[in-house]
């Protein structure tokens, strides 16, 4: 039992619930996207100011780019917490990474971890990740009483070895 617990997540020896594994593959494909935008902000914001004149335009591109890099860590921030709360972290751990997600360098690192975490808890669980996450074809087959090797749905039925591919699973379907 502790074992199993450990790996659900736990705070104080309290297990967190079951991960949804649809919505930690969806929300990983975008945290990896919005790593690939807050690089490019970032780059942007660095480079920006050297290309700009001290016109209007460029104070008005300065604005935007900050505007842009704020909606960039919000967005960042939701999608960190939905990830961890997906994950069945308990509710500590997402204000953990709330709270890092607003210090500047850390961010990139905490997204980092967190998509890191993704990624083992879905190949553990027998799912295959690209390099932009887990492909559209096999997201179907995360839905509750799927089965891992072809998307059968397996609510229903007895045992946990799918009929259709013979792929056997420890988890019991609904």
């Amino acid at each position: 039992m502790q074992a199993n617990s450990q790996k659900l997540g736990t705070f104080s020896g309290v297990p967190a619930r079951a991960p949804n594994l649809k919505l930690v593959a969806r929300t990983q494909r975008q945290l990896l996207w919005l790593i690939l935008i807050m690089i490019g902000v970032q780059l942007w914001l660095a480079t920006a100011p050297r290309t700009m004149n001290a016109g209007n335009t460029g104070q008005t591109l300065l604005i935007a780019s900050g505007i842009a890099s704020v909606i960039v860590q919000l967005v960042g921030i939701a999608l960190v917490v939905r990830m961890a709360s997906a994950e069945g972290s308990h509710w500590s751990t997402c204000v953990l990474y709330a709270i890092l997600m607003l210090v500047p360098c850390i961010n990139v690192l905490v997204l980092v971890h967190v998509n890191q975490r993704a990624t083992t808890m879905l190949k553990d669980r027998g799912v295959r990740i690209g390099l932009m996450g887990v492909p559209r074809r096999q997201m179907e087959m995360l839905e509750d009483g799927r089965c891992r090797g072809c998307g059968y749905d397996m609510r229903g039925l007895d045992g946990a070895r799918c009929p259709e591919c013979g792929v056997e699973f420890p988890l019991a379907y609904g």
